[in-house]
């Protein structure tokens, strides 16, 4: 199986043998692991060890230099990423659509509710301001709904919670903890209170090259 190929018809995620560098500097050296499905994995380790590299390579944004990807047929990915990546000119709620392309009116009105709820759970106004106004914090949280209310089954979260205080974060955590409960999660973070948000994480180390299970 080549690198970055799919496995049959399943949600898989793995690493095998994987190794990346960028110029000189090796950041995965023979890199292996299994993300078992429906579960959350919170992966941890120092800045620069490689956590945002695995994350994209598993979402095919990157491609190991030697050693297989493998990502089942089945896997629908959402990410949340280090920067909001956001539409600058268009709403909040245009932007958290965004995933979902053409909606039929019916399924569109339905949409608009949930993300309306979800958008007032989360502290952010429903208003027709360009994303490119709002907050830091506001923008974070624009970012994690367009994942967590995407048609996915594995999401992809890199440090998404960063620049909120702990009010915000509390809210924002209630709200999407249940929406992810049923889904594969992999979350890298540099904060091991983090972990409390999850029933049962599976803990991941990256570091000097390798993932390992803590």
């Amino acid at each position: 199986m080549s690198a970055g190929s799919q496995t049959g018809g399943d949600l898989a995620l793995a690493l095998r043998d994987v190794e990346k560098d960028y110029g000189a500097v090796r950041v995965l050296e023979g890199a292996s692991a299994n993300f078992e499905p429906l579960r959350p994995h919170v992966i941890m380790g120092p800045s620069g060890a490689g956590k945002t590299t695995l994350l994209r390579l598993l979402a095919g944004l990157e491609r190991p230099d030697a050693g297989e990807v493998m990502r089942g047929a089945d896997v629908r990915l959402g990410m949340t990423f280090q920067e909001d990546r956001l539409c600058e000119n268009l709403t909040a709620t245009a932007n958290i659509r965004l995933p979902h392309g053409y909606l039929p009116d019916e399924l569109l009105e339905r949409f608009l509710a949930e993300e309306r709820a979800a958008m007032e759970a989360c502290g952010l106004p429903v208003d027709a301001r360009p994303v490119r106004e709002l907050s830091g914090g506001q923008r974070r949280r624009v970012a994690i709904l367009r994942c967590v209310l995407a048609d996915a089954n594995t999401l992809l979260f890199d440090e998404p919670l960063k620049g909120m205080d702990e009010k915000t974060v509390d809210a924002v955590m209630a709200f999407v903890g249940p929406l992810v409960a049923e889904r594969t999660v992999l979350w890298a973070t540099h904060d091991e209170r983090e972990l409390a948000f999850f029933e049962n994480p599976v803990l991941w180390r990256v570091e000097d090259g390798h993932v390992s299970t803590c």
